[in-house]
């Protein structure tokens, strides 16, 4: 029985998406019979990822310094009052521990020992979320640490930045010529890595769309409310002005808005907003997707959690993420344009008749390149 270690970022990663793509690839896996768990690697630690982050908030504008420094300090003076903010984030991280901790794992690594495990497991897997990001990721994304690079595997990976230097071209080139299959989650991502002369790369769906509605059900926890709702999942750096749109569609349509955003942001949203629940960690959060009336997002798990329950929602925002996931779908009326909400929800009905048919196919694809990719040879030797 072959044993897979899965690197993505999954230590003390309090995003939702994030977990939950850890969580579905490792369960997936694992009701196939293989043994998978996420190595716990702290990205943090050694400094890779640190001076990484340093060396791009050089570079930034300073509008946009000003505007993360403020972002960040606002943050800490939430953390450090009483308040109601304080509560729902230590409540929200204790949903998200618990939640972290029953995904199968190994123990605590980083920078200076990973290479313990470079030569323990069958097969290694890198993916997926941004961990191809050549902003931030470190080496250890790139399983630099695997000897034998015939076991390495990439699964969805992400990428988000796409303009990248010649410097940085021929070092995504040399860290992943030699693995044994890749596929990424983006039409962006599969024309750079195919530019800089790495052939048979893969389109495959995120994670999450391994799994089918009915196992979501079973990790879903239902919300106390009973009302009817808008639900609104916002990350981005607009976050305040995208809230009061959700405010004024909610009123107009005389439903209730639960808004929520990253854990400890939530001094970013609009003022007024009365429901900012208390305590949503990861399978909360599907909860309130999968009985919202519709939902409004600019996260691209938010988008794909919205199409595995057959919900009528609106994005904001277009990049390569968004845009690969919706234009395969055919859903790129979803997308608020400059109009506003208010007009986007002019397409209010989605017919999932066809989405789910090509939903199903894409997860057939995906489930094949990822078995391929899995099988030894052992019986052809």
């Amino acid at each position: 029985m072959n044993k897979i270690a899965i690197i993505t970022i999954y230590h003390k990663n309090y995003n939702y998406g994030g977990q939950l793509q850890a969580y579905a690839l490792t369960n997936f896996l694992n009701n196939k019979g293989f043994i998978s768990e996420q190595i716990d690697f702290d990205r943090v630690s050694g400094g890779g990822f640190l001076r990484n982050k340093g060396i791009v908030f050089i570079k930034w504008p300073y509008s946009k310094k000003k505007e993360f420094i403020l972002n960040h300090f606002q943050r800490w003076k939430s953390s450090k009052n009483n308040g109601t903010y304080s509560m729902q984030y230590e409540n929200t991280i204790k949903k998200f521990n618990e939640f972290i901790s029953d995904i199968p794992h190994t123990s605590t690594y980083n920078k200076s020992n990973i290479h313990q495990i470079g030569d323990v497991y069958d097969f290694y897997i890198t993916g997926s979320d941004q961990v191809w990001n050549m902003d931030y990721c470190t080496d250890e994304y790139f399983l630099d640490f695997v000897k034998n690079k015939n076991k390495c595997i990439s699964y969805a990976a992400s990428m988000q930045v796409l303009n990248l230097l010649e410097t940085s071209k021929q070092k995504l080139y040399n860290q992943i010529k030699d693995y044994k299959a890749i596929s990424v989650r983006e039409v962006g991502a599969k024309n750079l890595i195919e530019s800089v002369g790495i052939e048979n790369v893969n389109i495959v769906c995120d994670p999450v769309m391994l799994l089918n509605r009915t196992q979501w059900d079973t990790v879903v926890q239902e919300p106390e409310t009973k009302k009817k709702y808008i639900f609104a999942y916002l990350i981005q750096r607009e976050k305040k002005e995208r809230s009061i749109e959700c405010e004024e569609l909610a009123n107009k349509l005389g439903l209730e808005l639960i808004c929520i955003t990253s854990p400890g942001w939530e001094n970013d949203l609009s003022s007024s907003i009365k429901q900012i629940p208390n305590g949503i960690g990861p399978r909360e959060f599907l909860g309130l997707i999968k009985n919202a009336e519709y939902v409004i997002t600019d996260s691209f798990h938010a988008i794909a959690f919205s199409i595995i329950f057959n919900k009528v929602f609106f994005s904001y925002g277009e990049d390569d993420r968004k845009t690969t996931l919706l234009n395969f779908f055919g859903l790129s009326n979803q997308i608020v344009k400059k109009s506003g909400l208010q007009n986007a929800f002019h397409y209010k009905y989605i017919d999932y008749f066809e989405i789910n048919k090509k939903l199903s196919s894409y997860n057939k694809s995906s489930i094949n390149y990822l078995e391929g990719a899995l099988h030894n040879g052992e019986e052809d030797d």
